[in-house]
């Protein structure tokens, strides 16, 4: 880590000064972004750091941060309006922080506004591997953009932001909310007995997310295993579609919606096979999950999510079945070679576990995080 004398940003001389860090959310909804944040927030105040969030008005993440005794700061919609704007840039100034974090793409159209002339080093965080439509925005907007995965960095770099602005900064999880699952309960909420074979996918149901790839899929799964179910769970824009899609190849018996659900970490010990069929991702946050529930997983080569689940240089082989995205043969032949062979679930399992408890709890992304804020500051004086 770099330092510049006259400041203890990133000295190891003396102890680190406590930071003003001030995250800035426009999403109204409760998905992986929100979660990250939400979680850095928690750690960073339990670390003995200032943090606020400045957040929508009645959003979930408003909520919860709220609950965990978290300041906050309401703002109205998605901070585009002139009182939001308004709102968002008073709070700003009122508190003088060394970081701004904006932590979705909707907050970089307000907040690098709203921060206008203020000191403090603006990072936006990018989770999401799809092409920058403005990479202006970035370019003159912030210091800093945080990449969950090598994978964003390399999207970032050929939408045209310069490495020099990139820090890759892996997302993490909370591994407890995994450890409290109970099986049989997760089983129980969908009336299923333990001689089921379950596979779940737990995902927002939208085109990034190739749920019609595992639709596809799981023809030839049921061919074979007739006896297994699909349970998805998630709401999203192709809900319908998919459902429809369901229907129209005869798997209803086999595929089940089960929209929004609070019980996650049931379910996940509930399953046998947990599968995540994108094909586009950013980290996959969700796989991080499946990795602390112990379960095998089937995933795609997609954006970041070989970042979690690969063989390494050394090691005796991958934590996953990883298939190319957006084919739903690879995919049913890795979900059937999954079921038919215990021996080979179990090694990758314990090695996704091993693997998880190492790099992706929620701590080790806090002090990812803290170390990179650290090095903005001293790099910069």
């Amino acid at each position: 880590m770099t330092g510049s004398q006259g400041n203890n940003y990133g000295s190891s001389a003396r102890e680190p000064k406590p930071l003003r860090i001030a995250l800035v959310s426009t999403e109204a909804g409760w998905y992986g972004g929100e979660r990250q944040a939400y979680l850095l927030a928690k750690i960073l105040r339990e670390k003995g750091h200032s943090c606020t969030g400045i957040v929508r008005k009645g959003g979930q993440l408003a909520q919860r941060l709220e609950r965990a005794g978290v300041p906050i700061v309401t703002f109205k919609g998605r901070g585009r309006d002139p009182m939001s704007l308004m709102t968002i840039r008073r709070e700003l100034k009122r508190l003088d922080p060394d970081i701004i974090q904006f932590n979705d793409g909707q907050a970089m159209n307000s907040g690098p506004l709203a921060s206008l002339g203020l000191s403090a080093v603006k990072i936006a965080a990018r989770r999401v591997d799809f092409p920058i439509r403005s990479v202006s925005r970035y370019r003159r907007g912030v210091d800093l953009v945080f990449c969950v995965s090598e994978a964003i960095r390399e999207v970032c770099i050929e939408s045209g932001i310069p490495g020099s602005m990139l820090r890759v900064v892996a997302e993490g999880v909370d591994p407890t909310r995994m450890e409290s699952g109970d099986r049989s309960k997760g089983r129980a909420s969908l009336y299923i007995g333990e001689d089921v074979p379950l596979l779940l996918s737990v995902a927002r149901i939208s085109l990034h997310k190739g749920h019609e790839f595992l639709v596809k899929a799981m023809k030839k799964v049921a061919a074979r295993r007739p006896d297994a179910m699909l349970a998805l769970a998630g709401e999203g824009d192709l809900f319908e579609s998919v459902k429809e899609q369901v229907s129209d190849l005869g798997l209803t018996e086999q595929i089940r919606f089960l929209g929004y659900r609070s019980d996650v970490p049931d379910l996940m010990k509930a399953a046998d096979l947990f599968i995540l069929p994108s094909i586009m991702e950013g980290l996959g946050t969700s796989v991080i999950d499946a990795m602390f529930a112990g379960i095998p997983i089937v995933t795609t080569e997609a954006g970041g999510i070989p970042e979690l689940v690969r063989q390494r240089e050394g090691e005796e082989g991958p934590c996953a079945w990883i298939v190319p995205p957006a084919d739903p043969d690879s995919l049913s032949d890795a979900i059937l070679e999954a079921m038919e062979n215990e021996e080979e679930r179990d090694r990758r399992s314990a090695r996704a576990l091993e693997r998880a408890n190492r790099e992706f709890t929620a701590e080790a992304m806090a002090e990812r995080t803290l170390a990179a804020y650290r090095e903005a500051l001293a790099d910069r004086g």
